[in-house]
């Protein structure tokens, strides 16, 4: 009998452990396309950061400790899938293409974030 029961208990605990598992970032995605046409810009590159890692200097922005993925396939489609909860400046640069920057992108804990980059023509290489 008070093996059975140990059996019982164990299931019990193993049952209630799957289900408590906590979800503790989020998800950010996205694609880049060029502006006015909507051609998807393949292999730009998109930066993720924590608003309070930036450092402002001599009114420029410097991206300390920022994340970077480039946009591919089809649809030049970028993600990250273990983002922290926080806000985030997330940007996106492609050669022969002038920057874009999303501000304030809100991360919550399992859930999804999806970020649309249109850039338009220019001189930028940064």
């Amino acid at each position: 009998m008070s093996k059975t029961l140990f059996v019982a208990l164990i299931a019990v605990l193993a049952c209630s452990c799957a289900g408590s598992r906590t979800i503790r970032v989020g998800t950010v995605d996205g694609n880049v396309a060029e502006d006015p046409t909507g051609t998807p810009l393949r292999f730009a590159r998109v930066r993720i950061i924590r608003s309070d890692s930036l450092v402002q200097e001599n009114q420029r922005l410097k991206w300390e400790d920022a994340r970077e993925t480039l946009a591919l396939g089809t649809g030049a489609r970028f993600a990250w899938h273990d983002i922290s909860p926080g806000f985030y400046f997330v940007r996106a640069v492609c050669v022969g293409y002038e920057p874009s920057n999303v501000v304030g992108v809100k991360v919550v804990a399992g859930e999804t974030v999806h970020v649309t980059f249109r850039l338009r023509r220019g001189t930028s290489c940064r």
